[in-house]
């Protein structure tokens, strides 16, 4: 089980940082000027309302619950994503 819990994170943390790699060498190419730890804190902005959503239905099983709370976090997100983006 702890294996389990080490793979788990290993994945995400490998996830998050190669997906700031990404955008930012996207973004410089595209002709911004964005470095790797805003690219990197522009994705704890948006990862953090998926974060809560899957904490806060964690512990209450309710579908409708669940369905809004997960339909909020991703418009939230989602938000946060085009605001931070279109700053750079």
């Amino acid at each position: 089980k702890d294996q389990a819990k080490a793979a788990v994170f290993t994945t995400v943390f490998v996830i998050v940082w190669v997906g700031s790699v990404v955008v930012t060498i996207n973004s410089l190419l595209l002709g911004g000027s964005v470095s790797f730890f805003q690219s990197l804190c522009v994705f704890g902005y948006c990862l953090f309302p998926l974060s809560v959503a899957s904490i806060s239905t964690l512990f209450w099983g309710n579908i409708i619950f669940r369905l809004v709370v997960s339909g909020g976090a991703v418009i939230w997100s989602s938000l946060a994503t085009i605001g931070f983006i279109s700053e750079l």
